[in-house]
């Protein structure tokens, strides 16, 4: 090489290295669109409050008793008891005009004291007060416009008596009406016991679509028509979502909290979003509040309540406009399906003008024992017309939340996911409800997802997945660094964009380590191609004797095989007819069979608290 272009190629190396060095340099500094204030800058008082970070609880302790903060909606907070005054002082990092956030949690002591909150920011020496909020109690999110300017500071004081938690200050740039596009939303909407077989489904007879909304959504969305839940209930069946993992690998259950060193993976989506969640029952106690900012029940989404949904799209829309955050994670999960089937009046006048009944319990709820007990054909077909009249309001009120956001200038930049956890039996294979098989009408879920501007729209894929790829896929699409070796679930995106098969074998599903209800026995499917294979432990005879004073189950058939494609009712066993078939995927259902009596040895059931149990029981599993 001649000494000119020796030259030259180093000073091209120079001059690049030093554009690279510069970029870098402005990503550091540009602020970000949000922060939160670091756990270190807030106040916190241990003489009064203990924080259980296991299962994520706050309690308050004064003259020997120990109160459970119910209310609280995160443990990154800020808490301490008023004894008259208190200032806390926040430097900002963002100017202009931005959004303030905390949730405010106020008690007076006693319960009559008056608690005054003032919100002012502070500049050159003089106070300017934004908003005053004197009550003896309050518990509610505070959004709040301020105009801030560098070496101002925003001070929030406190006085009164009593308990003051303030959750951790959230401060971001926001973003009129015109520029809303520019914010940006990943929305996960959950509607809990929904079956993969109703999405799509109508009467012929009366010309009725049971989601003509959900239908059209499809049309902009990916809609992954096999999709499978790891497990056939709740509790672990959402962990499952948010952490990536089979149930058996999160453990999970009842009496098992989320393990402290599991992370979830809304703790990684917390690095880049604000995260909120209105959910009808998941309690932070199971750990699944970990990694949001807010995480709040809302008691329209739990039963008995007849329109769940549309409460909960009400507070995601109030949500959305009051916040205006520029980017935030929205978890949405409504009880609207689940038994008590207590539809609207005016859905069920659609599908039956002159029902037989208007509300119903399953058959089973709040009595496992009763799971196989069979009844009368008009009271089972009753039962499934209930459900139903519940999925066409859910449909309604889902079809009302589009509309809202597209009119929010919201749809086309969020990304938009409905799902549920797993599905309901009325009696197909001789069972009530769920969580105690693993057939299709209990984990085959529906899966729609929408990619901002309108990517991907209108994409039908049958490959086996399960909801455990929903938050890979989720944090790929956003490049959110995530160990991908340490989960179960696996990014979609390859499959979505070139429809690549990719290097998993088969989706599993099991009732194992995370059951509610002991005498149900181990169960283990693997879905791959259009087969699905099941391994049955058979019931012990003490198992039996639970359910005998209604009607026992039958013994399962220690394996059973099906061809989903030729028989989507699973209604014929087939594992005799191809053995090669099974030869096949023995070794992977046996090293899972391993893998779970492991987790079984070890596994700690704790005493359910009185809470759980409660909550439990009005949801029927006890």
């Amino acid at each position: 090489m001649s000494v000119k272009k020796a030259a030259l190629s180093g000073a091209i190396i120079v001059l690049g290295s030093a554009a690279i060095l510069s970029l870098i340099l402005f990503n550091k500094n540009t602020p970000k669109r949000f922060y939160r204030l670091e756990p270190a800058e807030l106040y916190r008082d241990n003489e009064y409050f203990e924080v259980n970070k296991k299962p994520g609880q706050i309690y308050f302790n004064q003259d020997g008793k120990r109160e459970f903060l119910e209310e609280i909606p995160s443990i990154q907070c800020g808490h301490f008891y008023l004894k008259e005054k208190k200032l806390v002082k926040i430097s900002p990092k963002l100017f202009g005009k931005i959004g303030f956030y905390t949730y405010l949690y106020l008690q007076g002591r006693p319960i009559s004291q008056n608690i005054e909150f003032i919100l002012e920011v502070s500049r050159q020496g003089k106070s300017r007060e934004i908003r005053k909020i004197k009550a003896p109690q309050i518990s509610c999110p505070l959004f709040q416009d301020l105009d801030v300017r560098k070496g101002d500071q925003i001070v929030m004081k406190f006085s009164g008596k009593g308990i003051v938690y303030y959750s951790q200050p959230i401060l971001y740039e926001k973003y009129s009406a015109d520029h809303a596009a520019e914010r940006t939303n990943i929305i996960i909407v959950a509607a809990d016991t929904f079956r993969g077989d109703q999405l799509g489904k109508g009467k012929p007879e009366q010309e009725l679509e049971l989601t003509p909304n959900l239908n059209r959504f499809a049309k902009d969305a990916v809609y992954l028509e096999n999709a499978y839940a790891q497990t056939s209930w709740t509790l672990p069946s959402f962990m499952s979502l948010f952490t990536a993992l089979n149930e058996y690998n999160h453990g999970v259950g009842v009496k098992s909290p989320l393990r402290p060193d599991q992370p979830s993976l809304v703790e990684k989506i917390a690095g880049k979003f604000v995260t909120f969640a209105y959910h009808g029952g998941m309690k932070p106690q199971n750990g699944f509040s970990r990694g949001f900012d807010f995480y709040q029940e809302l008691l329209q989404t739990t039963p008995p309540y007849p329109q769940g949904g549309k409460a909960l799209f009400a507070k995601a829309v109030e949500t959305l406009q009051n916040s205006q955050f520029p980017k935030l994670f929205l978890f949405l999960h409504t009880y609207q399906l689940h038994s008590p089937y207590n539809p609207p009046g005016e859905f069920l006048q659609r599908l039956n003008p002159h029902p037989r009944f208007t509300n119903l319990n399953a058959i089973n709820s709040g009595q496992p024992a009763k799971t196989y007990l069979p009844v009368a054909a008009e009271l089972k077909n009753s039962l499934k017309e209930l459900y139903q009249a519940e999925i066409l309001s859910f449909d309604s009120y889902f079809g009302d939340f589009i509309s809202k956001l597209k009119a929010m200038k919201l749809y086309d930049s969020s990304l938009i996911i409905f799902m549920s956890d797993h599905g309901e039996e009325f009696f197909e294979h001789q069972g009530w409800a769920h969580a105690h098989s693993l057939y299709n009408e209990l984990i085959k879920v529906p899966l729609l997802i929408k990619f901002p501007g309108g990517q991907f729209r209108n994409t039908r894929l049958t490959k086996p997945v399960g909801i455990v790829d929903i938050m890979p896929t989720i944090l790929s699409f956003y490049d959110i660094a995530y160990d991908a070796g340490s989960l179960d679930g696996v990014n979609l995106l390859p499959l979505i964009r070139a429809r690549e098969e990719g290097k998993r074998d088969y989706v599993v599903s099991t009732i194992s380590t995370g059951k509610y209800f002991a005498s149900y026995p181990t169960r283990i499917a693997l879905v791959f191609d259009h087969y699905k294979l099941i391994f049955n432990e058979p019931y012990t005879q003490q198992s039996l004797d639970v359910f005998n004073e209604y009607a026992p189950p039958l013994q399962p058939a220690p394996f059973e095989l099906y061809d989903l494609q030729a028989d989507p009712n699973e209604t014929v066993n087939i594992i005799y007819r191809q053995p090669r078939i099974k030869e096949k995927m023995l070794p992977f259902l046996l090293r899972i069979r391993k893998t779970i009596g492991q987790k079984l040895a070890k596994q700690n059931p704790k005493i359910l608290d009185e809470e759980t149990k409660k909550h439990l029981k009005a949801l029927g599993y006890l």
